[in-house]
């Protein structure tokens, strides 16, 4: 009886070092697109890389080259991942995003000295109300806010 491994989705963000031609951008672009296939993964959506300068020097590049890979794994295949994209050359940082829709998303953070997963939480959705509930929502308000100034 085979075991079925349920997959989910990631996505892998990027930044490629500066210093390479319009064409070795796609080129590594594909490269990252077969380890991850490598791993067992499916590529959902991949978005290429765009030249952008950088908040912050990251090993003193002003730029970089910035890419995302949206792609279906299982869990343990984002671990060989990791590792695998800790070793390729012009890489500058990576991120391996775990899409979630319990409204969280798990990162977890690689440049070549560190790894650690960290939960992050998105922000509300935006629930519009009627004039109706407006009113009778602003009325409630108020009734409370009158109520705690008379116990003062």
């Amino acid at each position: 009886m085979s075991e079925q491994v349920l997959q989910k989705t990631y996505e892998l963000a990027y930044h490629l070092i500066p210093d390479l031609e319009e064409a070795k951008v796609k080129e590594r672009m594909g490269q990252l697109e077969q380890i991850i296939a490598a791993q067992s993964g499916r590529i959902v959506f991949s978005r290429e890389p765009r030249r952008m300068h950088l908040s912050y020097p990251i090993e003193h590049k002003h730029y970089a080259y910035f890419g995302a890979i949206e792609f279906d794994a299982d869990a343990q295949s984002i671990t060989h991942l990791n590792s695998t994209l800790k070793l390729e050359e012009g890489i500058l940082r990576f991120m391996i995003l775990k899409k979630d829709t319990s409204g969280k998303e798990m990162r977890t953070f690689g440049d070549r000295r560190r790894s650690r997963p960290m939960a992050v939480e998105k922000e509300a959705p935006v629930i519009l109300l009627t004039p109706e509930e407006e009113s009778a929502k602003k009325e409630k308000m108020e009734k409370e806010i009158a109520d705690v100034l008379e116990k003062i």
